[in-house]
């Protein structure tokens, strides 16, 4: 599949056919095209050269979307930023990232140091309005400055969420993101991807930030496919399920988090017929919550596996195998898409390891960003592999928090709450949580003469919140004398898990 092409052909089958929905009303193909256009037609005008990514603030809206459609049908690299962080850390990514140029919307434009980072930069703002897009005062392309260059075919350069340190990019390219795009609709459909394109009336709701590579993905295979986009700020249950009557979606992704809250919420089941399955994904699904919605809606639940590095998803469930088997492979995360290949192996030696033994997930897939051709990557992931080849997720290798979806690194979270002027230690663990899976929970000891005053930990997360995404602040932070240690003085994760619960 060449995606780019494939889009662009799905684009201008007709014009004033809708394709976006958001807030109330459609958005044409041609109307998503044309902004989009304009806004790399700008970027191209200020000297922009090809290689230089345009970096996008990504919020949930309907220029945002237009903007990524454009460039991947111009080929063009986009290099993602999260507007989730607070406007210093987002001015700090700025600065780091040094983009040629940066588009976002007007509410972006007006968070305080944003622009001044820009310019830092030597890059030129482009700002997103209903009236079109517009270039940011005092904001300018400096040639020759050291900007940010994407690896030649690279379509976008994605921000993950962060598991063994601060949160990075990936490279994700244009063939492994077609690759992805094909395996996982011949995968799942059972049928060739490169069919004519066409326009179709079916709808895929979007309601995972667009910086999340679920989201990216979503868009390039919904575009492909000629489908449309239902999209959504956020999530929220009665939102959703409102728009899966509206739209009659057939197909639907709710993560952990979203399945919990659509239980909790009592979404009507009416609302919910014209579904014929649930997809599920970005973090661990407990089967009990899997079984309870089926029950309750009478809609099969099957769940893929995948990560950022990957372009998406890399094995999955599919209706074929929840046909054959039922609810006997309840658990697993499917089994490898198309081009796909996985092995588990001791942590220890690196051997291979038999069909049902627990150890370390290796893949090889032409999408996997990074990889070297025809080699095994290896990944966080405590996984076996039973004879039918069904992959299970057994843990992690590392202690990365996975909140609602989102993942969050203890250690960085630690290291937030040591530059506090009242602590002098810190460690975060998981602590489990009915509707996000997941939250991060603190033990910080104080400073020598620091008071433990009874609005410490509302101060401790509002410092945490002013370095760090939103999902990474600590739900618990308690006041210890001494942090639970093993004897070669690593964090007892038990002790200091039983600490913070009880």
């Amino acid at each position: 599949m060449e995606l780019a092409r494939v889009i662009d052909e799905v684009a201008h089958l007709d014009a004033d056919a809708p394709a976006l929905w958001f807030e109330g009303r459609w958005y044409s193909w041609g109307e998503l095209t044309a902004r989009g256009d304009e806004v790399l037609s700008r970027v191209a005008g200020a000297g922009v050269p090809a290689d230089e990514s345009v970096g996008v603030i990504l919020r949930n809206d309907p220029l945002c979307v237009a903007v990524l459609l454009s460039a991947l049908r111009a080929r063009r690299p986009v290099l993602t930023f999260s507007p989730l962080l607070p406007d210093a850390a987002l001015a700090d990514d700025v600065r780091a990232n040094r983009p040629a140029a940066l588009v976002g919307l007007s509410a972006d434009w007006a968070r305080p140091g944003l622009a001044d980072a820009v310019r830092t930069a030597g890059g030129l703002g482009v700002q997103l309005g209903d009236d079109g897009a517009a270039a940011v005062p005092e904001t300018a392309y400096a040639p020759g400055a050291d900007h940010f260059t994407a690896g030649s075919g690279t379509a976008a350069t994605m921000l993950t969420s962060g598991t063994t340190g601060p949160p990075k990019r990936v490279a994700v390219t244009l063939n492994g993101l077609a690759h992805a795009v094909y395996s996982a609709t011949v995968h799942h459909e059972g049928k060739r991807a490169d069919a004519p394109p066409r326009l179709r009336e079916a709808t895929s709701i979007i309601d995972l930030p667009l910086f999340n590579i679920t989201s990216y993905l979503d868009i390039a295979m919904t575009a492909a496919a000629g489908r449309r986009i239902c999209l959504m700020r956020r999530f929220e249950p009665r939102a959703w399920g409102q728009a899966v009557r509206d739209h009659k979606v057939v197909v639907a992704l709710l993560v952990p988090t979203a399945m919990r809250m659509v239980v909790d919420a009592e979404i009507p089941k009416e609302w919910l017929t014209s579904l014929r399955v649930v997809r599920s994904g970005s973090a661990p699904l407990d089967p009990e919550l899997a079984r309870t919605f089926e029950e309750r809606y009478d809609v099969p639940v099957i769940v893929s596996y995948g990560a950022t590095e990957f372009s998406g998803a890399l094995a999955g469930l599919t209706m074929a195998d929840r046909r054959r088997w039922g609810t006997a492979k309840r658990g697993s995360v499917g089994r490898p898409h198309p081009g796909v290949e996985l092995r588990i192996v001791d942590p220890g030696d690196g051997r291979d390891l038999e069909p049902g033994a627990v150890g370390v997930l290796l893949a090889r897939a032409p999408q996997i960003a990074g990889a070297e051709p025809g080699g095994w990557t290896r990944t966080n992931d405590l996984a076996r592999i039973d004879e039918d080849g069904f992959l299970f997720i057994e843990g992690r290798v590392d202690d990365v928090i996975i909140r609602g979806g989102f993942k969050v690194d203890p250690r960085s979270v630690a290291a937030v709450l040591c530059r506090h002027p009242d602590v002098a230690d810190a460690a975060v663990v998981a602590l489990p949580d009915a509707r996000l899976g997941q939250v991060p929970g603190a033990a910080v000891v104080l400073r020598d003469g620091a008071p433990d005053r009874p609005d410490l930990e509302a101060d401790l997360q509002t410092w945490v919140r002013g370095h760090l995404a939103p999902y990474a602040v600590p739900v618990r932070i308690r006041t210890v004398g001494a942090l639970p240690r093993t004897p070669t003085m690593k964090i007892a994760q038990r002790q200091l898990l039983d600490l913070l619960k009880g």
